[in-house]
């Protein structure tokens, strides 16, 4: 459930995700956030960047295992630069939920105000995590 930053710039040659390194993702167990459910695979993120426009993100979502009704819960929020990709940056986050029709599927975030953003999402299969 850990995000990635990307920032959307006018020059969006420029607009490379920046991905953390894991050591970085890891929460202290007696960090109140440590209690939710968190569910981490580096090896396939749910969520990949493929593109970014001065307003705009393509994203590919790919759960590593996909079944029939499975839902993603995707948020994400506009933050100040000094912000690392952590959930609990997010103090008011879009949310959207996309139903996938496919294993892997894309998704556009589009009229975007230029900025750093944090975007991370849940896949849920008849409401579970």
């Amino acid at each position: 459930q850990g995000g990635a930053d990307i920032n959307i710039t006018k020059n969006s040659e420029h607009s490379v995700p920046r991905h953390t390194s894991p050591v970085h993702n890891v929460l202290q167990s007696d960090t109140p956030i440590h209690k939710l459910n968190i569910t981490r695979d580096e090896n396939h993120p749910l969520l990949t960047v493929m593109d970014t426009a001065p307003h705009s993100m393509s994203l590919m979502i790919k759960p590593r295992v996909f079944r029939p009704d499975t839902m993603i819960r995707l948020l994400y929020e506009r933050v100040p630069l000094n912000k690392g990709p952590f959930m609990l940056h997010l103090d008011d986050p879009v949310i959207e939920f996309i139903t996938l029709i496919r294993r892997a599927q894309s998704h556009t975030l589009s009229e975007l105000p230029m900025g750093k953003y944090i975007v991370c999402g849940e896949a849920m299969v008849m409401g579970e995590v």
